[in-house]
């Protein structure tokens, strides 16, 4: 089942509506799926609901405007980005208590976090760098200048490096994770928006806002392949689950693109709301 946040609703958790507080910005799901954390920017506080009963069963205090909660693959901590604060909080998954708080790079946004639970990595939405954060230790490892203003952020599956697409570099950045180093550029195109890794190939695909395109690149080799032509603006995308699809969420013509990603041709375009956003797969 396809999930796609539109500009005038959202279907989640099987169209049941959930109440848990005031401006919702971003929900975040763990790989067990058992809860889901909300971070409610209007609030500065973050709910973590069950997903089973589809309950609110906590609720903790954030910095000023959380922009997003990801709990850790470990299943101890939920890492929030405060944007008005340049700080992220840490809290306890089970009860949301406080545990500690990092300063971060100005407007944090996006988190990705190690599959081991060692380290957390932030954007900002303002400027060209990213934050490392010890979560062991809980303090601030780096403040790495990236070269461009981060527009996603993306981890390759075994932790060792990340993807950056930067419109305002117009290209992708590669850091690693180990080193909290710059290691490579490949310029892309006009306007990289998002990015999606398909573990099954070794590939990433990133798309192009200003050109309607997608971008597959052979991470083991950076290889850039040809453009895949798509809707309008497209925005957020996604591989299901196998790696056989890619889903691309096209914003400004209003519909889904889905790709078939082991010969890169363009299936089908599928209809959606008005101005989609983002689009989740649900496995059955």
């Amino acid at each position: 089942m396809l999930t796609v946040a539109t500009g005038a609703s959202v279907a989640a958790f099987s169209s049941e509506t959930v109440a848990s507080s005031r401006f919702d910005t971003t929900t975040s799901l763990p790989p067990d799926g058992a809860r889901a954390y909300v971070a409610a920017s209007g609030a500065n506080s973050v709910v973590a609901i069950d997903t089973a009963t589809r309950q609110v069963v906590a609720r903790g205090a954030a910095g000023r405007r959380p922009w997003i909660a990801r709990a850790t693959p470990d299943g101890k901590l939920v890492v929030v980005s405060n944007r008005d604060d340049a700080t992220v909080s840490l809290l306890n998954a089970a009860t949301l208590a406080p545990v500690a708080t990092v300063s971060t790079v100005p407007s944090p946004e996006q988190i990705v976090i190690l599959p081991d639970s060692s380290r957390a990595f932030v954007t900002s939405g303002d400027v060209d760098q990213i934050s490392a954060i010890d979560l062991t230790q809980r303090v601030l490892l780096a403040n790495l200048a990236i070269g461009g203003t981060p527009t996603d952020l993306v981890l390759k599956p075994d932790g060792g490096e990340l993807y950056i697409p930067s419109a305002s570099a117009h290209g992708l950045i590669i850091v690693n994770t180990s080193t909290v180093e710059a290691g490579d550029f490949r310029l892309l195109g006009m306007s990289p928006s998002s990015a999606a890794f398909d573990a099954s190939t070794n590939s990433l695909y990133v798309t192009d806002s200003a050109a309607g395109h997608v971008v597959p690149i052979d991470v083991d080799t950076r290889h850039v392949g040809a453009p895949i032509q798509v809707g309008q603006n497209p925005r957020d995308c996604v591989t299901t689950p196998g790696g056989d699809l890619l889903l691309v969420v096209n914003s400004g013509s209003n519909d889904l693109a889905i790709i078939r990603s082991k010969t890169s041709a363009l299936i089908t375009m599928m209809p959606v709301g008005l101005q989609p956003r983002e689009v989740a797969v649900k496995v059955f």
